[in-house]
């Protein structure tokens, strides 16, 4: 641009910014109610037009003087900004800063309103009056942060038991009030000997309770599902554990299916497939509950898409399976065996109901649960994994070794093979580069969030504190960021910048070091103009997704 222009545009720009001032300091001059000064909202953008370009007013300052800047959008990338400042003279308004080492001043007296300054003036020695007009910009919306998962947004819970399918086992629930490591083998025994009286199996139903927020109003949300744990042998859906953590993550606002499956295997020397063909049920169960809230996610508003699973002991065992293994990598003892009179099993969803409903984990809580193949896990499978172990557990091992110590581990060697707790798991994961975390509770045993008397420790604040974060990095994790330029240059166009559309999304830009001067009309893209006097430039952009959570991201951009 020659010099002839860009002092086009300087002196209009003054004349602009001298008719906002001449109004704001007009008042001391008796032309106007001090009243009107109320109108003028500092530090918004005023917007106006001048010759065919584009023209941003701020005014940072209005009491005994007057100061802001103004910059133009043109064509380029970065545009130049200036300052000005004014003060009252022998009843006039001068300004100085539009055009070097000049004042104008300002003949007629603006009219305001609430959003708009319109004025006609004069240029110094000029006799012919100009018009400007001047609307303040409409500021975008605030985001706010949403409070939901990450604090108790809803006080009230509701509770629905559903049967979800029916499949042949021993029994579907043996719940124990007091079950700690001291009676955990006392208990484990009592009821194999009563298995072993009676060897049939029968049809059970099979059920689970489905938690959700009251008074919510979202289309759809994450779901978590919780295993009890038990040994394969005992536990229900009810116990004290699985209602406090239900209810703790639905009043978070997630919708919660706390799930019953089949129990019991008989404990005989060397016959380990007993367990493993338990544990399968176990799996089978909690898959086909998954399916079936698959099926009916409308009515109970789950967004498919964002599942967690989690349980303790034995149904963080059935967690960890339920993510990790595959068809390929049941064990190779549910094919039955006609001389044990031990039926096919069959695949993984192959029981318990006919739905056939797809989904696919997003992350697991294990609760001092173990695998009996640290094989299952393959870099392939990029699911988060949280775990939480005492490292003096004598039921399930923090480490490599044989589970029920407490027992004896000649006797328990007879029926239970080694297998591989929460601190290999983690060992595992991290080599596969999964991500990750193991809490380890130092010094303490089964069920590490329980006291002597059964009651909720503080290490059951830990759990529920973790997992609440957990479970927030689980449903908001994305692979989506902006796009746009991060290095501009002088001769650039103004640059846009853009997000991934989702009709459900909330979009909340900001320009740290420039204007954003368009935003499309779902506002997943925005038009910016970069400021010459602004080192540090970066695009921030808050969103609310389609489940009520908030996310942040970020871009800096540089000059070249």
């Amino acid at each position: 641009m020659n010099r002839t222009g860009k002092n086009n545009i300087l002196t209009l720009s003054a004349f602009i910014l001298l008719t906002i001032l001449f109004f704001f300091n007009s008042c001391k001059t008796g032309k106007f109610n001090s009243s009107d000064l109320n109108k003028i909202t500092i530090n918004s953008y005023y917007k106006g037009e001048i010759s065919g370009k584009t023209l941003y007013v701020t005014i940072k300052e209005c009491n005994e003087k007057i100061a802001g800047e103004y910059f133009f959008v043109t064509d380029k990338a970065i545009t130049e900004v200036n300052s000005f400042r004014g003060f009252i003279k022998n009843g006039m308004l001068s300004v100085t800063g539009f055009v070097k080492n000049d004042s104008l001043q300002l003949f007629t007296e603006p009219v305001i309103s609430e959003d708009t300054i319109s004025c006609n003036f004069f240029l110094k020695n000029s006799k012919e009056p100009q018009t400007l007009i001047l609307v303040r910009e409409k500021p975008q919306a605030v985001f706010k942060s949403g409070n939901r998962y990450k604090s108790e947004v809803f006080s009230k819970v509701k509770k629905t038991t559903k049967i979800f399918g029916n499949a042949e086992g021993y029994y579907s629930s043996k719940l124990y009030e007091n079950v700690s490591e001291s009676n955990y083998g006392t208990i484990l025994v009592d009821v194999a000997k009563s298995i072993a009286k009676n060897v049939l199996l029968k049809e059970h139903d099979l059920d689970l309770d489905i938690y959700e927020p009251v008074g919510d109003t979202l289309k759809k949300r994450p779901l978590i599902v919780l295993i009890h744990g038990g040994a394969f042998i005992i536990g229900d859906k009810k116990s004290e554990t699985m209602l406090a953590l239900s209810e703790y993550y639905a009043r978070l606002g997630y919708v919660v299916a706390s799930v019953n499956y089949r129990l019991g295997y008989l404990l005989l020397p060397g016959q380990y497939d007993y367990l493993e063909r338990e544990i399968h049920r176990a799996v089978q169960d909690a898959r086909a509950a998954i399916r079936y809230l698959m099926h009916n996610s409308g009515i109970y508003k789950i967004d498919r898409n964002r599942i967690i699973v989690g349980g303790n002991s034995a149904g963080g065992f059935t967690a960890l399976n339920v993510a990790f293994m595959d068809e390929s990598e049941v064990y190779p003892s549910i094919k039955g065996s006609l001389l044990k009179l031990q039926k096919d099993l069959g695949c993984l969803d192959c029981s318990s109901n006919n739905y056939k409903d797809k989904f696919s984990v997003k992350g697991v809580i294990n609760m001092w649960g173990a695998l009996t193949d640290i094989e299952l896990m393959d870099d392939y499978e990029n699911i988060p994994l949280l775990s939480f172990h005492g490292d003096d557990d004598n039921i399930v091992p923090y480490g490599f070794d044989l589970p029920f110590k407490n027992i004896r581990p000649e006797i328990t060697a007879f029926f239970v093979k080694k297998i591989y707790g929460s601190k290999i798991i983690h060992e595992k994961a991290s080599k596969l580069n999964l991500k990750n975390e193991l809490v380890t509770f130092p010094k303490a045993s089964h069920e590490p969030h329980l006291d002597e008397n059964n009651q909720f420790n503080e290490k059951f604040d830990i759990i529920k504190s973790k997992t609440k974060d957990f479970n927030y990095s689980v449903i908001t994790q994305t692979e989506e960021k902006i796009i746009g330029i991060q290095e501009i240059s002088h001769s650039d166009f103004p640059p846009s910048y853009r997000f991934y559309y989702h009709p459900s999304y909330k979009y909340f830009w900001k320009a740290e070091g420039g204007k954003i001067v368009s935003i499309s009309p779902n506002g997943e893209e925005i038009k910016i103009v970069w400021f010459d006097n602004s080192d540090n430039k970066k695009i921030i952009l808050n969103i609310i997704n389609d489940i009520g959570a908030s996310l942040e991201f970020s871009m800096p951009v540089r000059v070249i």
